[in-house]
């Protein structure tokens, strides 16, 4: 599993290195993602979550990502924004499912 922003962020801002590895590799990028009905976020650069005991969890899995193989540099930032909005749309959505 590949985490797309990175150890040290910001927050959902996707980096390069998973669009490198996806086109140089041919795999595609599955969206993940989990929220819970109770739970604390901290106030940390990635707004870490903490869930409460015996709260209801949901752990959710979108459709493959495709990246075209050997992408030239110049359209890997244009992948990157794509595959940044789908995963932040998809991230949002699965956290609606709670409120």
């Amino acid at each position: 599993m590949i985490i797309p922003d990175g150890p040290k962020g910001p927050d959902r801002k996707f980096k390069l290195g998973a669009i490198k590895l996806a086109t140089e590799t041919g795999a595609a990028l599955v969206p993940f993602s989990f929220s819970a009905r109770r739970k604390k976020i901290l106030h940390s650069w990635d707004r870490f979550e903490m869930f409460f005991p015996f709260t209801r969890i949901a752990a959710v899995y979108g459709d493959p990502i495709e990246i075209p193989p050997n992408l030239p540099p110049a359209r890997m930032e244009e992948e990157r924004l794509r595959a940044e909005k789908i995963m932040v749309e998809f991230d949002a959505r699965i956290d609606r499912t709670f409120y």
